[in-house]
């Protein structure tokens, strides 16, 4: 597809980078295919074998988008991952022990930070800096023959990530339903600050631009995140349509970006506002929508949806410029996300029987359909334990809980994580969002709730707090937490930790790893 954008639009527009400190860069079609070329040229002459794997190590920025087309080009199966770094260095031999990847691609700036890395993974492979290759704009480039786009890693949430095989069928199906689902032309402009190597940040950011042939605006997470009027500003200032992130941003957005600082921000480009990757809580959305009405924000431009690396990224997903509906189950309230995109079918399962659920009962999400992936890297035995067949029809078991209601997919959390007391279930999610909004201090700060066995099965609370808090405010946050959850659940709290900032065990997207949390506070580190 790139190829035939660049015959076609050699100068046009392709994507515009904003840098840390706001300056943009853009690169055309023509520059993307010939640089992409290039890489794919000089891997070629380099030996590259069918099926072939590489790691992909970029920060931010064209460089990543060029090796990603250049693995497509030239039969690699990329496999993005984050910039390893000390704390993650397991992580990092996961993925090289697991991957086995013939080559990692990366850039010069990075080496001296990712070499020591290779060598205490105790594997030969080749590390090329994709940057300072001979250019060959005019490689010949082989026929394609991989079927396999991408080795996407899962967020590792409750057990170490495991290799997504993405098809380039699987891509078409899911790029073709975002495209049309949220009506995106040629003349759209579409926004993505998330992380490259994760699915909503490479498929929705960086591919879905190109799918459409619209302007895609990138910039790193840390330029949104350390001041999310950034994110705004660029909105303003390129007309952005399609955007958006997790529920947390949100929160960040109301909790960060003052009024006053918003006189020339105007959100009246926007035709939506996706909402994903994470718990969506309506407290969240219509805070947000409350704080920036009058800069031109609509509440039912939000468009919660549901993914999953296994289904690509995209399965079901808001109507657009529908109300948000929410439905309360058990004293708790859930956000719907929409029906399944076409093609793709959800059911729900009862997790012990396997068996069909009746009405809106909560139960196991089941996904199937032509963005349903082969399944996992070298591992056909986790393939299969993770399919079921229903009515014919091969489903993936996600994990996760949650009951369709009038055809509308409503989610309630993760299996694995579900706390059970005294018979009951609940989810952490929960219990952590009464938590963040029954005290000042605890507003946009990580909280895990987790259970331990002990005579019975025993609820603690880990809760990252300021340094800066006094030991009445401790006191004042502990007592807080206690009545919140006795208030809302009917539930005691075991025990209290009040953690410094960063303390909580997080995937790199962000994602809280309870169960991690839950052995280091058994192990007595906390």
């Amino acid at each position: 597809m790139l190829l035939e954008r660049a015959r076609q639009w050699p100068q046009k527009m392709a994507y515009t980078f904003i840098d840390d400190s706001g300056k943009p860069a853009s690169i055309t079609y023509q520059q993307l295919a010939e640089s992409a070329q290039s890489i794919a040229g000089n891997l070629c002459n380099q030996g590259v074998l069918d099926s072939s794997r590489a790691l992909l190590i970029y920060p931010p920025g064209f460089d990543f988008l060029y090796a990603l087309f250049g693995c497509f080009y030239s039969n690699i199966q990329a496999i993005p991952i984050a910039l390893p770094k000390p704390k993650t260095q397991a992580l990092f031999t996961h993925f090289i022990q697991h991957a086995k990847p013939q080559w990692i691609l990366t850039h010069s700036s990075l080496v001296e930070r990712i070499q020591p890395f290779i060598n205490s993974s105790n594997r030969n492979v080749h590390l090329v800096c994709t940057d300072t290759l001979d250019p060959l704009p005019s490689a010949i480039l082989p026929e394609p023959k991989s079927t396999i786009a991408i080795i996407q890693y899962t967020s590792g949430t409750t057990t170490l990530p495991k290799g997504v095989l993405v098809s380039f069928d699987n891509l078409t199906h899911n790029l073709n339903a975002i495209k049309n689902h949220f009506q995106l032309t040629a003349n759209h402009v579409c926004y993505s600050w998330l992380p490259h190597y994760h699915d909503m940040g490479l498929i929705d950011g960086l591919l879905t631009p190109l799918f459409t042939n619209c302007l895609g605006i990138l910039s790193s997470p840390h330029f949104v995140i350390s001041n999310p009027a950034n994110w705004l500003q660029v909105i303003t200032e390129f007309n952005v349509n399609h955007t958006g992130g997790p529920n947390f941003f949100f929160d960040l957005c109301v909790e960060k970006v003052s009024k006053e600082r918003l006189n020339k921000v105007d959100l009246r480009s926007l035709t939506h506002l996706y909402v994903s990757a994470e718990s969506v809580r309506k407290k969240t959305l219509q805070r947000f929508a409350l704080h920036f009405s009058e800069f031109g924000f609509r509440q039912e431009l939000f468009t919660p949806g549901y993914g999953l690396a296994e289904a690509t990224l995209m399965v079901s997903c808001k109507e657009l410029n529908a109300p948000l509906r929410t439905e309360i189950k058990a004293g708790n309230e859930y956000m719907s996300l929409g029906r399944p995109i076409p093609d793709m079918k959800v059911l729900i399962i009862n997790p012990e029987t396997t068996k069909l659920t009746t009405g809106d009962e909560i139960g196991e999400i089941c996904v199937s359909g032509p963005s349903l992936t082969p399944g996992y890297f070298e591992d056909e035995r986790l393939t299969a334990d993770s399919r079921i067949t229903i009515e014919n029809k091969t489903y993936f078991k996600t994990g996760d809980l949650g009951f369709l209601s009038e055809g509308e997919l409503f989610v309630a959390g993760r299996m694995k994580d579900t706390l059970n007391v005294r018979g009951t279930n609940y989810q952490p999610e929960d219990l952590e969002y009464i938590i963040a909004q029954c005290h000042p201090q605890l507003a946009a700060m990580p909280c895990a709730v987790v259970s331990i066995q002990q005579e019975s099965e025993k609820i603690v609370v880990l809760q990252e707090l300021s340094g800066s808090a006094s030991d009445i405010q401790r006191q004042s946050v502990r007592e807080a937490i206690a009545q919140a959850v006795f208030m809302s659940f009917g539930l005691s709290v075991f025990d209290i930790k009040l953690l410094p900032p960063g303390s909580l065990q997080k995937t790199t997207s962000g994602k809280m790893k309870r169960l991690e949390n839950r052995k280091l506070y058994e192990q007595g580190l906390w």
